[in-house]
């Protein structure tokens, strides 16, 4: 698409607020408001909740339920959102306060499920702009591949239906999952996996490591028989299919129409999608300790494993993360380009 048609798009479409801009905070495109002095992401897969201890919203009536990362049972107080959110227009709704995911998770709030229901939500994830739209009548279908979204009333949540080879999967759409598609078997695909990783989850009281499957450039088949290729990973403890926020990312513009239940995905891919790396670092009590490795990497088969804690021979390096450990494997990778011929450790 040339730029003037790409102009043409914009000028066309009619907006209910002004775009705008957002970051990647692990991997969720997250929107500063400076008037409420909050930032929010997107969640379609669950209820609104809150996500910092900080103080947001007044006391609702009721709580819920909840199990934390060790299994616990814990009591969690509802919070009653009535206010404008910039971008995104007025939030009247119950969330659930769950206090902090991480440290290095700066979301305020997880707009759920109920708060876009009848709402158009248009991201250009090349430019990194929000919007919320009122329609897409002048909007050109040619330049964009469709998504038919199915509502599970009984559930209350959107579902993807897809062909992955002979085997007909429900997908969740689930914009608070920050990867591409997940399932949870794997009936219909029989070859040896592209790449096998192993990830952990270090928390309080116990951790919890999970091997993933991934297998690239397979097709999905959608209902309104829309192919499109991406890769596909299976995790041995997933309990749902999902198709995540790092799906349409690797688009340029995405609409999600929940009005006429439709999601528009541009035929431009997005030129800044992010690519993964083989192996990622944690910081957890002083200690930098491998998160996820890739069995293809070289320090897999000599030996490393997640959970192993690594002393690095660059004592400024080692500074700098405890100083900002949030942005750990930012500052390994960047040291690793200027360092191409030193041992990390």
């Amino acid at each position: 698409m040339t730029k003037l048609k790409y102009l043409l798009f914009f000028l066309s479409l009619h907006s209910v607020y002004s775009q705008t801009s957002f970051k990647y905070i692990n991997g969720f495109p997250a929107i500063f408001d400076s008037i409420n002095n909050i930032s929010y992401s997107f969640d379609s897969g669950a209820s609104t909740f809150i996500s910092t201890d900080s103080k947001i919203g007044k006391k609702a009536f009721g709580f819920s339920i909840i199990k934390d990362v060790n299994n616990k049972i814990k009591f969690k107080r509802k919070q009653k959102l009535m206010f404008d959110l910039s971008g995104f227009g007025t939030l009247n709704t119950k969330a659930l306060n769950i206090g902090k995911i991480n440290e290095c998770l700066k979301i305020d709030v997880f707009l759920g499920i109920e708060t876009f229901e009848y709402k158009i939500l248009f991201f250009d994830f090349n430019k990194q702009e929000f919007e919320v739209l009122e329609d897409l009548s002048s909007l050109d279908y040619s330049n964009f591949d469709q998504i038919p979204l199915n509502f599970d009333s009984y559930n209350y949540r959107y579902k993807i239906k897809a062909n992955i080879g002979n085997d007909k999967v429900s997908f969740l759409l689930d914009l608070g999952y920050n990867g591409e598609v997940l399932i949870k078997n794997k009936n219909d695909i029989t070859f040896k996996a592209d790449v096998v990783t192993d990830v952990a989850f270090f928390g309080a009281n116990s951790n919890t490591i999970s091997t993933i499957e991934k297998f690239n450039n397979l097709d999905l088949l959608f209902s309104n028989n829309t192919k499109l290729m991406c890769d596909i990973t299976y995790a041995n403890k997933a309990k749902y299919n999902l198709i995540g926020i790092g799906f349409f990312r690797k688009y340029e513009k995405v609409i999600f129409d929940f009005k006429k239940k439709l999601i528009y995905l541009s035929k431009e891919k997005n030129k800044c999608f992010y690519s993964e790396e083989e192996i990622d670092f944690c910081l957890t009590n002083s200690k930098i300790l491998i998160s996820k490795i890739n069995h293809n990497n070289l320090l897999y088969k000599n030996g490393f494993r997640v959970g192993n804690t690594i002393q690095l021979n660059d004592k400024a390096l080692e500074s700098e993360i405890f100083d900002s450990p949030c942005e750990i494997n930012i500052l390994i990778e960047k040291w690793k380009k200027d360092n191409p011929n030193k041992p990390l450790f």
